[in-house]
């Protein structure tokens, strides 16, 4: 505070050369005052008339003028009145005099050499009184005690009014410097109750809230820094939260209480918060009249919506980020606010996952026990979540593309109370690295001190909105699809649209969508969506082991083409094909069994990239598929309201499938397969069948050329899991490649895939053919046992046995089909599936069994499921034979298990039991014979033409097949194939050749007598005669090559001990296979004679 105006020199000095009319002109418009009663009582005088002042003037003789020697008797006197008349507000009095005085109108009086240094006195002294008003209300004698609550009032309402910037910045910047020369906080004690009543006064139910005088007051006080310390103080935005149970956590509590929880409170989605007495939520007031539901309101309605949703938005983010400007410890609430919003909502993501795993279909915001549910849980409503999501994502905003390296890849390492609070659950969550690569991520983060550097905001908005991908969007998608079911239910069972329970319904979904269908919002989804994959694909491939940068990449990467061209450049990574190399070399020169489980322990992965939370890929992508399946909504409505935007349009197709094809086909980074297979290959399969996407997807180069490759290498890993699990993820596998193969671009990459990867491309085949056998036998059953039924008179639902499951539908499918396929292999695979391994074999054991445990409905379900999936996968396999057939009849492992599955499919559709298969209305458990037979006909013709021996090989091979292959059953099939117009004549007559061929064929001419055989000329599993043996290195059993190499494409271990086994390390023994040769040749001439 400076010296009292009455003692400046300035003063003194200026008011002898200014003369007193000149003084009294400029002070009556400045000040808006009179002290003469004549000039007052003047018509239309806008001056008022300070009549104890002129009293005290004429008391003393003076004469009747103002003089700013006087300006603080005047301005006393002027607040005295003011206070006691309750008008004009002291502090805009002080205000409006402060702009005027600035104003040349009102000082064009004065001398022009003195007026600057007048103005500024004047105003240096009304914002000096405006403080001594706070910080010494006695001075003004204003009453005994003084009236504080009418000063912090006027203060409020001075604020609300909206002040000039000027005038206020100076008033803070010295009422803080006054409250430092004296030690008391002044600014705190009367700004904090202003910001806690405009607080209180806002509407948490209105839709224009951002244009009311409170919310617009706060924004104005968090432009200034000392101000918005304040509203940032724990008791403001985080006050103490009364837990009312041990698990309730404070979400709803802040959404309520806090500041920014009040400013961020406003949503259509406002019913579970109403108070008692207020009926009406704002989703039932603007959508649930009878002129709802036309195109007009409907349209004018949404768009004036969400531009009240926009701007209030970004009000509260400007009020956010001036909070966080107000230093560290500010920024650090404003994280720490966010983080408990958050962490409120942890456990409703993971009973969303649970609710999707189990297939339940309430909503949970229709259920009328919701309101209390979130008093006792703590978590927010729906709608503020949207907010809150919505917030984080406008926050990240800033952050581009090229600026991805400002963004911390070891935040989950820290264990700093703000890297707490944004991670969460999240810092529990398992790594994406082995334990050795996280282990040296660790010691790379110690030796670099990254851990001990302070993040910068950037990286912690990053990190919470990754994390609010997790825990908020994805539950308020996953809440918005239970909510258009439930509306689907209620319109299927006839509801009238009158009724009050079908226009809840409209009004709850059309809130919903002016939200998640706004275009900002999906705009803002995307670009961190983007930002998330890019920061993913740059720890993959721009940073070497040890954590330094891989130049090349790093420099191209921030180039226009971005990340994209890495993938297309490089799939899989650099680092996977360098360690693949290097593991190939060193299992040329050793034979050691225990390389594979010493590499387990190596470091693999860069340790940016190990440090990262695999939830974080898992919930990027099933966000992606969550905003695929809105684009659904979108068309659904387009038509009649064309209003809308798609929320796909700012996709970039090519940086997702970018992504998704990387994970695909990293397996050495990404060792989840559920990750590989229900993360990234599920969402690349939705972005085909989403309309839009697909024409964009099959014209990017990256996916014409990787995602043949990366699909087969994701259906191989998918033979880690369960069987459930196997056929959960190769349903989508198996229809791209339906999709795909009839394009020449991806025809063209199978071929290069045959020729570069033959033994990948192999593996594919003999895990797609297991399938095939499995399927197929398993949906003959089911298809039996609905015949059995329907004869029975058994054909609806009865009560359900104690025993029956409660799985879906799909569940049961795979359950009923873990029965054993005649081609498949019996080894089990490692120890970490043992488990999974045995579940499946009791499956086996009971699969017929437990379909005639099943109710009805499920059956149906379950067959519909296994006929669909059966089908597809034959059909795969004729596209395979039809595009790589040669591949197929080369392999001496494959064309035995190829001809068994297709010998084996011709038995159950023309055979001996075809009959069995003759169900009511097939059409509706997706089972189409006729269609069926067709690809089986195809696939072996297709052999057939692929054979360079002219077809010997296939037909020897048919005749082997002393199990299904029955020449009366080929003959009938030829028979239906040409009455019923299956092939195309070529095809046809292709398919006559070969039935030919068999017939006139020799099944077998020597019947081996196994009793006759030495034990050690036969196969220990299988069996049979060895031809070709080869010696296994890690148990030192002996094994024929066919059925060893086929055992080691469904898992690649020793059969009898479980160690790592692979192809290459196979012993060939020449000396034991010519004594074999030699046996068989005796045995032969022994028969003959």
């Amino acid at each position: 505070m400076q010296d009292s105006p009455q003692s400046s020199a300035a003063a003194c000095g200026a008011a002898a050369t200014i003369g007193p009319a000149k003084e009294d002109h400029f002070l009556q418009l400045v000040l808006r005052l009179t002290v003469d009663a004549t000039t007052a009582s003047t018509p239309h005088c806008q001056l008022y008339y300070l009549k104890r002042y002129a009293e005290e003037l004429t008391r003393e003789g003076k004469p009747l003028k103002l003089a700013r020697a006087d300006l603080e008797t005047i301005l006393i006197k002027r607040i005295q009145d003011a206070a006691k008349e309750g008008t004009p507000n002291v502090f805009r009095f002080l205000a409006d005099c402060f702009h005027r005085a600035n104003d040349e109108v009102y000082s064009k009086g004065l001398p022009a050499a003195l007026r600057p240094g007048v103005v500024q006195e004047l105003q240096r002294q009304l914002v000096d009184y405006s403080v001594l008003l706070l910080s010494c209300p006695e001075l003004f004698e204003l009453g005994d005690p003084p009236p504080y609550a009418m000063l912090g009032e006027q203060l409020t309402q001075f604020v609300e009014m909206g002040c000039p910037l000027s005038f206020f910045a100076r008033m803070v910047d010295t009422l803080v410097q006054q409250g430092t020369e004296t030690g008391e906080d002044f600014l705190g004690r009367w700004f904090t109750p202003t910001i806690k009543s405009l607080s209180e006064r806002l509407n948490l139910h209105s839709m224009t809230e951002y244009k009311s005088a409170p919310l617009n007051a706060l924004k104005f006080l968090s432009s200034q820094k000392a101000v918005a310390r304040l509203m940032a103080d724990p008791a403001i935005l985080l006050p103490e939260f009364p837990r009312r149970f041990p698990v309730t956590k404070p979400g709803l509590f802040y959404q309520e209480n806090s500041l920014l929880g009040r400013l961020l409170a406003q949503t259509l989605l406002d019913g579970p918060t109403l108070k008692n007495g207020r009926q009406e939520s704002l989703s039932m007031k603007y959508f649930a009249g009878n002129q709802a539901l036309t195109t007009q309101y409907l349209q004018a309605t949404v768009q004036t919506l969400r531009h009240d949703e926009q701007n209030h938005q970004e009000v509260f983010l400007q009020i956010v980020k001036n909070l966080c400007r107000g230093g560290s410890d500010c920024r650090h609430r404003v994280v720490q606010w966010y983080g408990q919003i958050l962490g409120s909502n942890e456990l409703r993501a993971k009973m969303s996952h649970m609710l999707r795993m189990t297939q339940q279909q309430a909503a949970e915001s229709l259920d009328p026990m919701h309101s209390m549910l979130l008093k006792v849980q703590g978590q927010t409503s729906y709608g503020f979540t949207l907010n809150a999501f919505w917030s984080l994502l406008g926050l990240a905003e800033p952050i581009k593309m090229d600026k991805l390296s400002d963004l911390c890849y070891f935040f989950c390492l820290r264990g700093d109370a703000v890297a707490r609070e944004v991670l969460g659950d999240l810092a529990k969550d398992a790594k994406l690295g082995n334990e050795a690569s996280v282990s040296a991520a660790e010691k790379f983060c110690n030796a670099k001190g990254v851990l001990k550097a302070e993040t910068k905001f950037p990286s912690e908005v990053f990190w919470l909105a990754l994390k609010a991908v997790r825990v908020l969007f994805n539950p308020c998608m996953a809440e918005f699809t239970r909510i258009l079911q439930k509306f689907q239910s209620v319109h299927d069972q006839g509801a009238s649209p009158t009724s009050p329970e079908y226009r809840f319904l409209v009004a709850e979904i059309l809130s919903w969508r002016t939200v998640i269908l706004h275009p900002k919002f999906c705009s803002l989804y995307w670009h961190l969506v983007h930002l998330g994959l890019s920061w993913l694909l740059r720890a993959v491939y721009c940073f070497n082991l040890d954590g330094s940068c891989r130049l090349d990449e790093e420099t191209l990467s921030v180039k226009p083409p971005r990340l994209a061209t890495l993938v297309m450049q490089s799939c899989p990574p650099p680092l996977q094909v360098e360690r693949q190399r290097a593991a190939r070399a060193n299992a040329s020169g050793s034979q050691s069994p225990n390389h594979a489980a010493n590499a387990s322990q190596d470091v693999t992965t860069p340790p940016q990239f190990a440090a990262l939370p695999s939830a974080l890929v898992e919930d990027l992508f099933s966000s992606i598929r969550r905003m695929l399946e809105l684009q659904s909504v979108y068309l659904s409505v387009r038509s009649s309201q064309g209003f809308e935007q798609p929320p796909i349009a700012a996709m970039d197709a090519e940086l997702v499938a970018s992504a998704c094809i990387a994970v695909m086909t990293a397996s050495d980074f990404f060792r989840n397969v559920h990750l590989r297979c229900d993360g990234a290959c599920k969402t690349l399969y939705f972005m085909f069948l989403t309309e839009g996407v697909r024409d964009r997807l099959e014209s990017i180069p990256v996916v014409q050329e990787h995602l043949v490759r990366a699909l087969t290498e994701v259906f191989i890993a998918s033979e880690r899991g369960s069987y459930y699990d196997r056929i959960t993820f190769r349903i989508p596998i198996v229809d791209l490649f339906q999709k795909l193969l009839v394009v020449d671009n991806y025809k063209e990459a199978l071929h290069r895939l045959g020729s570069s990867s033959p033994e990948k491309f192999i593996h594919m085949i003999h895990l797609l053919l297991n399938d095939v056998s499995t399927l197929v036998d398993q949906a003959m059953s089911a298809l039996t046992e609905i015949r059995k039924r329907q004869h029975e008179g058994r054909d609806h639902d009865e009560p359900p046995q104690p025993s029956a499951t409660t799985e879906g539908a799909a569940a049961e499918a795979a359950a009923a089909a873990a029965g054993a396929s005649p081609s498949r292999s019996s080894s089990s695979g490692t120890e970490d599936e043992e488990d999974e391994e045995e579940d499946d074999a009791g499956a086996s054991l009971e699969g017929n069994a437990q379909l005639r445990r099943e109710t009805w409905s499920r059956l149906e379900a379950t067959t519909r499921d296994l006929c669909s999936l059966g089908f597809n996968a034959c059909s795969l396999f004729s596209l395979y034979a039809k595009e790589c057939g040669a591949y197929i009849i080369r392999s001496s492992s494959i064309l035995p298990q190829a001809v068994t599955t297709l010998d084996c499919c011709l038995d159950h559709l023309v055979g001996p039991r075809c009959l069995q298969l003759k169900v009511n209305n097939m059409e509706s458990y997706n089972f189409q014979p006729k269609k069926w037979l067709m690809k089986v006909l195809e696939s072996y013709v297709y052999l057939l033409q692929a054979d360079p021996e002219g077809g010997d090989s296939l037909v020897a091979e048919i005749l082997k097949d002393g199990r299904y292959f029955q020449k009366e059953t080929v003959n009938k099939a030829y028979r239906i194939a040409k009455r019923e117009g299956l092939m195309n004549l070529k095809l046809l007559e292709k398919f006559q050749e070969l039935v030919k061929r068999l017939s006139e064929g020799k099944e077998e001419d020597f019947e081996i007598d196994l009793d006759a055989f030495p034990a050690e000329y036969l196969d220990p599993i299988m069996a049979d005669v060895m031809t070709d043996p080869v010696k296994l290195p890690t148990s030192n059993n002996i094994m024929d090559r066919k059925h060893i190499e086929r055992h080691l494409m469904s898992d690649p271990s020793d059969p009898f001990n479980r160690m790592p086994l692979t192809k290459d390390e196979l012993i060939p023994l020449p000396e034991l296979r010519k004594e074999i040769m030699d046996f068989i040749a005796t045995q032969q001439k022994a028969k003959a004679t």
